[in-house]
């Protein structure tokens, strides 16, 4: 019995994991040869889901619509990937990979809210077709037929790619252009037909994996970002860009790109970096003077004296709404210091803002701890996380940097969710008090104050503290480091600098200042959950750092008070709030790619070198 009962167990996990192979391969197909990490992949795999469906309800008489479904579906996620190929992507080829990213989770934001627009947000279903109906009997086990023709598909599939990259002229061509594909391009290969291409046939692949799956899961909203987790998981234990390191065998190009210690010297002499780069193009956006703007006004006392008349003359609304920006700003500059200041794009910074919550409810609800002392907790706690995580995360470079803290951030989120006896599992913690802040009636003009507006006062001295602080960093010598590192971790090394510890310091300041931010939220919001450090939290950040300009220190807290403003207010007209952030993202990476700190500091250099022509003229 033990026997079969396993058997079975593995035969339900091969059909899983022969939809993932579907799904990843399409993904590191993509990577390999467009350098592009496509997130919205798993999204279309979700619209596949859907296209069958709606297909199937167009064929309904018909016995066997299923197979002209699955057909069309994939088919129809296929061309919808070549235009958004040719339109948009083709003008990102050779820009970082962090505005790539964006853009393709600006499309998760948009396609997901189109998919609930059209078709709801209700669970559909397909029906599995009639020739394939029933099940066979495998060493004592019953296997549905439909599944068995699942695995023989995904198997069909694997060969059938490896015959058209090891036997054909095609798969030449793009095991080339993953190698070199500025010398294809030299050679005279259209390299701009080939990575539409490469697109398409990614595209069809995750069409064909959400149409074959609708007839054994729900289509349901969100089912993208299930599946893009897992598939990333997938890659980057295989090797991103490797589509035979998902069997176990690479063959594309190589996986994870390593630092060594004793190569920067040697690359540098011949012009190249670790990654392939050159040592002339910083790894990480455009070089800005971080801390400028900072110089010209004491700009931490105008926004304190500003943001403390609010409980004064606004109403609790507002009261309530300033709190929110305030403990964000403080998560977001944390933020900003790996990615601004550092170069280094974490997709993970949201465990450390969920591991501070956490640490700081439990402490107070359970043990009763003092405030300060539960903060306190609820930056070490992260901070030592993020010393380990970041360890192993500061070997890797660029993508395969951000892929490593996605992973980390996932098993905690993992960890979180199920572990029912600490942390609640998906209940979480709830009613996490106040912190005891009666002393502040004896402060002049505190006495009349509500328990929130209280709470709201030590919120900003404290994230005032923390920004102060971070600022401090970014202007010391330790900062200017950090800023060596990020224009260029090559040359830093070859100049003596220890870039790993240099990195691994900014990413445990970081972590540890991201957990305190964690810790005022979950006393804010009266709870703390697993949510707090999923992934699309850590993407959120990511969004308000972008927003105001991640190469100004105030960038992060301007984009993070017009991230929540908006979202105040569309969310009060509409329940699509998805879809116009995805927009707003979209004009912000074609049009304002600086910011909109960079873009108002762009006008005003416009500005004065209109007004200094016209006075020389």
């Amino acid at each position: 019995m033990a026997a079969e009962f396993l058997f079975s167990q593995f035969l339900s996990g091969l059909t899983t994991a022969i939809f993932l192979f579907l799904v990843a391969s399409g993904l590191s197909l993509v990577f390999g040869v467009l350098r592009v990490l496509n997130f919205a992949h798993g999204t279309f795999y979700m619209l596949g889901a859907y296209l069958a469906w709606q297909s199937m309800q167009w064929l309904a008489p018909a016995k066997e619509a299923f197979w002209f479904a699955a057909l069309a579906a994939a088919t129809g996620i296929a061309i919808l990937g070549l235009v958004v190929e040719r339109l948009m992507f083709r003008h990102l080829y050779g820009k970082e990979e962090l505005y790539q990213l964006l853009f393709t989770y600006a499309l998760v934001l948009i396609l997901g809210d189109a998919a609930k627009i059209l078709w709801g947000t209700g669970q559909l279903s397909v029906s599995r077709p009639p020739s394939i109906e029933g099940s066979i009997t495998v060493f004592g086990t019953l296997l549905p037929t439909y599944n068995l023709f699942v695995m023989i598909v995904g198997f069909a599939i694997a060969i059938g790619f490896w015959v058209i990259l090891q036997r054909t002229s095609a798969g030449r061509m793009i095991r080339a252009a993953a190698m070199d594909r500025e010398m294809l391009s030299a050679l005279g290969a259209n390299v701009g037909v080939l990575y539409s291409g490469v697109f398409i046939v990614s595209s069809f692949l995750a069409g064909l994996s959400g149409a074959l799956v609708s007839p054994i899961k729900a289509i349901v909203p969100g089912m993208d970002v299930e599946i893009i987790v897992e598939a990333f998981i997938v890659v980057v234990i295989g090797g991103l860009g490797s589509f035979w390191h998902l069997f176990g065998r690479p063959d594309i190009r190589p996986g994870a790109v390593f630092r060594h210690s004793d190569l920067p010297t040697l690359l540098n002499l011949f012009g190249v970096r670790p990654d392939g780069g050159h040592p002339d193009c910083p790894p990480l956006g455009s070089a800005g003077e971080a801390v400028e703007m900072s110089r010209r006004l004491p700009w931490i006392l105008i926004v304190l004296v500003l943001a403390l008349t609010i409980p004064w003359f606004g109403s609790r609304y507002y009261t309530f709404l300033a709190t929110q920006i305030a403990i964000l700003s403080l998560f977001a500059v944390s933020y900003n210091l790996l990615l601004g200041t550092t170069g280094l794009v974490s997709f993970g910074h949201a465990a450390y803002f969920g591991l501070g919550a956490y640490a700081t409810g439990l402490l107070m609800k359970e043990l009763q701890a003092p405030f300060l002392i539960a903060l306190l907790a609820g930056g070490l706690l992260p901070a030592a996380f993020a010393a380990l995580f970041g360890y192993f995360c500061v070997r890797l470079t660029k993508i395969y940097f951000s892929m490593l803290t996605l992973a980390f951030a996932q098993i905690v989120w993992a960890i979180c969710f199920q572990w029912n006896e600490v942390t609640g599992g998906d209940q979480g913690i709830s009613s996490i008090p106040y912190p005891g802040l009666d002393w502040m009636g004896a402060i002049p003009g505190l006495a009349g104050f509500r328990t929130g507006d209280r709470f709201y006062i030590a919120c900003l001295v404290l994230v005032i503290a923390g920004i102060w602080v971070l600022q401090r960093i970014t202007n010391s010598p330790f900062g200017r480091l950090l800023t060596t590192i990020r224009e260029n971790p090559e040359r830093a090394s070859f100049i003596g600098i220890d870039v790993r510890r240099y990195e691994l310091a900014a990413f445990v300041i970081s972590g540890g200042f991201a957990g305190i931010s964690g810790g005022l939220f979950g006393i804010f919001n009266r709870g703390v959950f697993a949510d707090f450090m999923f992934w699309p939290k850590s993407a959120e950040v990511l969004i308000m750092t972008i927003l105001g300009g991640m190469n100004h220190f105030w960038g992060p807290v301007v984009g993070t008070v017009l991230m929540v403003v908006l979202n105040q207010q569309i969310t009060s007209y509409t329940e699509y709030w998805p879809l116009v952030l995805g927009t707003i993202l979209l004009v912000l990476l074609f049009a304002f790619p600086g910011g909109l700190m960079g873009a108002l500091e762009a006008g005003t250099k416009r500005l004065r070198g209109q007004k200094t022509g016209g006075g020389d003229a």
